[in-house]
């Protein structure tokens, strides 16, 4: 099965997210078969009142977890938006996630796994990626979590 094909064989995912006209930033830039995604957060799309607040506070570690997962599941879609499909992805590169999260919390990664795994399930072993997996005291919307991620395009891709 493709990689497109496992990802819309998930089920539920979220509409692709839109910017405001005039925004400073953008939803991702490619460079050098590189596509470079900005911080995606666990909406549902553009509806932001999904999934806020702290983990270890307002939200459990599994909770959080599917957080993770939902924000993976929206920066799939602007990669399908950037490069028309996942089948033209060659691999994850990287994973930064952050977690809003009480100062005494100590289950980041076990949070950032919720995408983790959803990388491995779409592309197996090319979703394998390096990540980073920190605490903030606050994220934009009071999302719960925030990830932004880097992957290596094919040659004929985008």
């Amino acid at each position: 099965m493709s990689y497109d094909d496992k990802f819309l064989s998930i089920g539920r995912i979220p509409p692709p997210i839109t910017l405001p006209p005039n925004s400073f930033f953008k939803l991702y830039s490619i460079v050098n078969n590189k596509l470079y995604l900005s911080g995606h957060g666990p909406s549902w799309g553009n509806d932001f009142a999904h999934n806020l607040g702290k983990v270890g506070h307002d939200l459990t570690v599994e909770q959080g977890m599917e957080a993770a997962k939902v924000c993976m599941l929206n920066l799939l879609q602007s990669t399908r938006q950037a490069i028309k499909t996942l089948d033209n992805v060659e691999s994850i590169i990287e994973v930064f996630g952050m977690i809003n999260c009480i100062d005494t919390f100590k289950e980041h990664s076990k949070v950032l796994n919720g995408a983790s795994e959803l990388l491995n399930t779409v592309f197996e072993q090319n979703g394998i990626h390096t990540r980073v997996a920190m605490g903030a005291n606050s994220l934009p919307f009071n999302f719960s979590v925030e990830i932004k991620m880097i992957i290596q395009i094919k040659q004929n891709g985008k």
